[in-house]
Parts: structure tokens; C-alpha cells; sequence
């Protein structure tokens, strides 16, 4: 029989007798060091259909359709290009490249 002491995502599992197993490691995540931690921006070369300026940036943005990679201005924060990306955003299942 098992029981937890509290559950957080630092909790062990007991059995009743005491014996402890593993802490749950794939649940501990580090703590950001960043106060701000931001998404990396990839540059992209072009200039901005809207304001004209050459400040284009590709990176990944969650809405309410799923994942997407969009290429968007960095001043004015025009859409240039939104395209699918994988259903789970990072997480690629293997489910995903069977044909």
C-alpha cells in the first residue's frame, strides 16, 4: 500500500511499512535564476509590412488554436507569418512521426 507524506513536487512515496523509494525526479524542475526569464527571439532578415522597420523575430507563441511559430515585429508587434507548430508546442510525441 502506498501513501504520500504532503504532496508537492518534492514528495517521496512510502510504503507502509517505511521503506522510502525514489523521490519523483521527472516532477523537480530547477528554479529559474532569471527574475524575467524570456523566450529566445530568433532574428529574422526583412523588413516589417506595417511600420517598415527591420526588427522581425521568430519564436513560438501559445493561443487559443494551439501552437504556433510566428515571424512578428519587434516594434510594432505586426503578424508576418503564423504556421502551425506541433500540437504540444516543445514535446514531440512519437506518435507524431508515424505515418
Amino acid at each position: 500500500m502506498w501513501r504520500s507524506h504532503r504532496w508537492n513536487c518534492a514528495a517521496a512515496l512510502t510504503y507502509d511499512h517505511g521503506l522510502e523509494t525514489d523521490n519523483m525526479s521527472n516532477f523537480i524542475f530547477p528554479r529559474p535564476t532569471d527574475p524575467a526569464p524570456m523566450q529566445e527571439r530568433e532574428s529574422v532578415p526583412g523588413q516589417c509590412s506595417e511600420c517598415g522597420t527591420e526588427a522581425l523575430a521568430r519564436y513560438p507563441v501559445l493561443s487559443e488554436g494551439g501552437w504556433y511559430q510566428v515571424v512578428k515585429c519587434q516594434a510594432c508587434l505586426n503578424c508576418e507569418s503564423r504556421e502551425k507548430w506541433t500540437r504540444l508546442g516543445y514535446v514531440e510525441l512519437m506518435t507524431d512521426s508515424l505515418n
